[in-house]
């Protein structure tokens, strides 16, 4: 398989291998341009505030596009986490209810949830076995009490994609609501969005965009917009009313999670990269990857290395991980041979995204197989 992108269309890609999307995407050579646009607009005064406005709007309507939700239902928040943590805030709980997360999650999906185990909230966890989390491990934790399952669309972790539809089913029938954490998903494979209360993504790792913005979306066609638990200038529809001493009038749609100005450089960069992304059809992307990343967990598979990756395609997206405690060590050899992948917590992660291809694959295997024994692989 060979790249879906041109290689001049992500200059770092001439001198190194990019494996390392899950932790974070390459800059595009489009970018360059849309945050010049966002110097030059910062000194065009109001008519350059406007200029990012519309930039801004136009985000919104590509971001509701991948998600395939209403553009009123998206809120531009700081990060993942932030968004997190206002949602879990959001909902309403208390003592006696439960939340249901898994042992496959990034500890930001699961803190919020810890933080509201101090009002005699249950934070119930799901255990994977072997490679697998069936959605039946999570909908067997679910009960009348259950207040919400918090999931990611795909692992950080393992790699593993979960079974949305199972999981909604199960909650939606006791009225719990669905946090999707899309962070590992959004950009690379199609999200099913419409099935969840509340979706949630960082914007620098698939989506190819940068730090400082995250992505909020509501579905209020499954459930209506709460109290946010913060406010602030942006939250209301208009900031100088007569009454604004007195109270103040949220926006009717999701921009009343936002509270102050979001990171406009990262609005232009996410923009271009969406733009960017757009130009290549979903299922030729999802095709690609999936197959890529199959052929890895095969290779590696094959030279003993321990996957925690699934081999069911159904099952997986753009991650590829092994266990390995030399994880971190072996992300630092790798990367002085050109190679970027992510290393830590006892594993060792490779993404595939659109750009990457089979020779990708060869210089990572080629390298791995050259290492010493010490850090070789752990015999299964």
């Amino acid at each position: 398989m060979t790249p879906l992108a041109p290689p001049g269309d992500i200059p770092v890609l001439a001198d190194r291998v990019w494996l390392y999307t899950g932790a974070e995407g390459p800059p595009l050579a489009a970018q360059d341009e849309a945050l010049r646009r966002y110097l030059a607009n910062r000194g065009r005064g109001e008519a350059g505030r406007a200029a990012h406005a519309e930039v801004e709007q136009r985000l919104r309507g590509r971001l509701a596009a991948l998600l395939g939700l209403p553009a009123p239902d998206i809120a531009l928040v700081s990060n993942a986490s932030e968004a997190l943590n206002l949602v879990a805030r959001s909902l309403r709980t208390r003592a006696g209810d439960n939340v249901v997360v898994n042992d496959l999650e990034y500890p930001s999906v699961v803190q919020p949830w810890l933080r509201l185990a101090e009002q005699g909230v249950e934070v119930r966890v799901a255990r994977h076995a072997g490679v697998s989390l069936p959605a039946e491990s999570l909908a067997g934790l679910v009960d009348e009490r259950t207040r919400a399952v918090a999931v990611s669309h795909v692992s950080y972790q393992s790699g593993w994609r979960h079974d949305v539809a199972a999981i909604a089913a199960a909650a939606h029938r006791v009225g719990a609501a669905v946090v999707l954490d899309a962070t590992q998903s959004l950009g690379v494979v199609p999200v099913p969005a419409g099935l969840a209360d509340v979706v949630v993504a960082s914007s620098y790792k698939w989506m190819l965009g940068g730090h400082g913005l995250g992505v909020l979306a509501w579905n209020t066609a499954r459930r209506p917009l709460p109290q946010p638990p913060a406010v602030g200038w942006r939250s209301v529809g208009n900031l100088f009313a007569d009454d604004r001493f007195e109270r103040y009038h949220l926006h009717a749609d999701a921009r009343r999670f936002e509270v102050g100005f979001p990171a406009y450089p990262t609005i232009y960069a996410l923009d271009a990269a969406l733009a960017w992304l757009a130009g290549f059809p979903p299922a030729d992307v999802e095709r690609h990857v999936v197959s890529l990343s199959g052929r890895l967990v095969g290779e590696l598979s094959a030279r003993g290395w321990d996957l925690l990756t699934p081999d069911d395609p159904a099952r997986r997206a753009g991650n590829v991980a092994v266990r390995s405690a030399a994880g971190e060590e072996l992300a630092r050899v790798l990367a002085t041979r050109g190679i970027h992948c992510w290393g830590g917590d006892g594993r060792l992660r490779a993404s595939v995204h659109l750009f990457n291809g089979d020779a990708d694959v060869d210089a990572l295997l080629d390298a791995l197989d050259s290492l010493p024994a010490d850090l070789g692989p752990r015999k299964v």
